[in-house]
C-alpha cells in the first residue's frame, strides 16, 4: 500500500466512522500500554524473587527494552509513512503477546533481556508513535485542532460532552 492509498482510505470515513475508529484505537492503546508497559510493575517483583535478581538489574533490563523501542521507532515511523498503520500495529500486537508471556517464564538474565528487547520492538509498533501517526493521517487538516470527546465528570456521576482537548 502506498502513502497515497493509505491516506485516501481514512478520509473517506464519515464522522461517525472516524469516531468508531478513534474509539477502537483508544481501547487498543489502553490495552497495549497495560500489557507492554505497566505489566512490568507487576512482573518485576516476581522476577526478582524467583530469579534472585536485584531490582536494579531487572529495571536496567526493562530500560534496555525502552531503548530498543526508541531505536526501532525510527524505521517503524518510516514504514508508517510509506505503507500505513495496519501492518505495523498488527505485527506489534502479534509480537507483544509471546514477548510478555516469555518475560514471565524462568530464564537466564540474558534471555530475559532479549525478551524485554522483543517487547520493546512490539511497543514501537503499538504505542503512541503508531497511534498519533494514525490520528494525523485520519484527521488530516483537523488534526491540529482539539478532538471532541466524551469524558466522565470529576465527580464521576455523569458524562459530559466536550469539544476541547481531552488531555486535561
Amino acid at each position: 500500500m502506498t502513502l497515497e492509498a493509505s491516506s485516501r482510505t481514512p478520509s473517506s470515513l464519515s464522522g461517525s466512522g472516524l469516531r468508531r475508529v478513534r474509539v477502537v484505537l483508544c481501547v487498543t492503546e489502553i490495552t497495549s500500554w497495560g500489557v507492554l508497559y505497566y505489566a512490568f510493575a507487576v512482573l518485576a517483583p516476581t522476577i526478582t524473587a524467583d530469579e534472585g535478581w536485584s531490582a536494579t538489574e531487572i529495571t536496567a533490563a526493562f530500560s534496555a527494552g525502552q531503548l530498543t523501542m526508541a531505536l526501532v521507532g525510527i524505521p517503524v515511523g518510516r514504514h508508517l509513512d510509506r505503507h500505513g498503520l495496519r501492518g505495523v500495529m498488527t505485527a506489534g500486537s502479534v509480537l507483544a503477546v509471546p514477548a510478555v508471556v516469555a518475560i514471565g517464564d524462568r530464564a537466564e538474565p540474558g534471555l530475559v533481556r532479549c525478551r524485554l528487547g522483543a517487547a520493546g520492538v512490539a511497543m514501537s509498533g503499538v504505542l503512541y508513535v503508531s497511534a498519533f501517526a494514525a490520528l494525523t493521517r485520519w484527521y488530516g487538516p483537523r488534526r491540529v485542532g482539539p478532538l471532541p470527546c466524551s469524558r466522565w465528570s470529576p465527580a464521576g456521576q455523569h458524562r459530559v460532552r466536550t469539544t476541547h482537548s481531552c488531555s486535561g
